[in-house]
């Protein structure tokens, strides 16, 4: 099972959303390295379905910002899982294409 993160920028109201399969501090290591500002662990989400579950808060929070993150998250727990399967938009894909190609340069 892997875990969602939410990092913490700095002092700031900024997150940073991703996903690992390692311990979440030694992502947090490797991610602050390129990071201009210090970064902590805020939240961490572990789910079976983490890959989606990752796309899904990155376009949440998008679109809601991180106004009163851990009301988002309560609010986001109490949803229901209506088991519905959606096609996928072309953003949805091209971001995903995106994603395949970084960690393909990532790994060479």
């Amino acid at each position: 099972m892997a875990t969602v993160y939410f990092f913490k920028v700095g002092d700031k109201e900024l997150f940073k959303i991703g996903k690992t399969t390692v311990d979440p501090e030694k992502r947090l290591k490797a991610v602050s390295t390129g990071s201009a500002y210090p970064l902590e662990i805020y939240k961490l989400i572990e789910h079976e379905a983490h890959s989606k579950l990752e796309v899904f808060l990155l376009k949440f929070f998008k679109d809601n910002r991180a106004d009163n993150i851990d009301n988002k998250i309560e609010e986001l727990k109490t949803m229901q899982n209506k088991d519905t399967v959606l096609e996928p938009t072309p953003e949805a894909i091209e971001i995903y294409n995106n994603l395949i190609d970084v960690k393909t340069k990532l790994k060479t």
